[in-house]
């Protein structure tokens, strides 16, 4: 799980609009409706689908702790709590210790949604050492769709793993109220990191501390080094770590900035998924994820 020792592993891939896939009414949110998701892919399957693998402990009614089939992941377990209509509390374990991550409650209560859209719905993408979560919404503002998304699962580390201990959780995109869709790149947007004894991130964005290790030139044409996670504290900048699954490309069109789109880099299959704005007004530079469908690299 590191920079000398890379491991893919090959990236299982659920959508609502796959048979028999479980549903998010956005016109009227339900409890259980997130853990539904999460327990049909990661552990039950669903339709013709099979899951990814994972395994489910200490479950009550729509709350649950999903187990990673992985041996480097023995010490974590993921955990939903998922038993009201207005939120989904995420969380974890490392070796039995629960963690709560800062923003880690996100609302159901969307704002500026076109709740029956027929767009509207999800996707899951998971390897044995990590999931993201897309929720997608139409934007009424803009007419188009807008995203949220979800990280929780391991880093590639540049570090000596002395405790086991590598761990990234984050749900940024379309949540707060407001009219354009929303900020993803933004210093206050929080990761939460937690390797070895190093904990706190930014997401990283030319406003951030993120940058300060780094000379880049930011090229509205190109996908950009702005996609690894650059941890910093107070004495030291560096590169600490870098999230295997997402890139990010700077965009300069508005049509970058919506929807959902697959498409070839490098070779390699992704999964281009709308980032937003990264200021309070819509003006470049703005940024899409792009996430990588074919394999993960640890």
């Amino acid at each position: 799980m590191s920079f000398l020792n890379p491991v893919s592993e090959p990236v299982k891939r659920f959508k609502s609009t796959d048979a028999g896939a479980p549903q998010i009414n956005y016109n009227s949110r339900s409890a259980g409706d997130v853990y539904a998701i999460l327990k049909a892919c990661l552990v039950n399957g669903y339709g013709s689908v099979a899951s990814a693998g994972w395994t489910v402990t200490n479950e009550t009614a729509n709350a649950g702790e999903f187990v990673s089939p992985s041996a480097s992941m023995s010490d974590y377990r993921l955990g939903i709590d998922d038993k009201t209509a207005t939120k989904t509390d995420w969380y974890y374990q490392y070796q039995n210790a629960r963690t709560n991550p800062s923003y880690n409650n996100p609302t159901k209560s969307f704002t500026y949604i076109d709740k029956t859209h027929a767009s509207n719905g999800w996707q899951l993408l998971a390897t044995d050492r990590g999931i993201i979560f897309v929720e997608l919404v139409q934007h009424t503002a803009v007419n188009k769709l807008s995203a949220r998304i979800t990280y929780w699962g391991a880093l590639k580390s540049a570090l000596i793993d002395t405790t086991g201990k590598n761990i990234c959780f984050f749900n940024l995109g379309h949540n707060a109220a407001i009219t354009i869709p929303f900020y993803f790149y933004s210093s206050t947007n929080y990761v939460h990191v937690n390797l070895s004894t190093n904990l706190g991130a930014y997401m990283s964005s030319v406003t951030s501390n993120a940058l300060s290790s780094s000379d880049v030139i930011l090229d509205e044409s190109n996908v950009d080094l702005i996609s690894p996670i650059y941890l910093s504290n107070t004495n030291y900048k560096l590169l600490l770590a870098e999230l295997p699954p997402i890139l990010s490309k700077i965009v300069n069109k508005s049509t970058d900035l919506f929807g959902v789109d697959e498409y070839t880099l490098d070779g390699r299959s992704v999964l281009s998924v709308c980032a937003g704005f990264s200021t309070n007004t819509p003006q470049t530079p703005s940024r899409t994820f792009l996430i990588r469908t074919d394999f993960w690299g640890y």
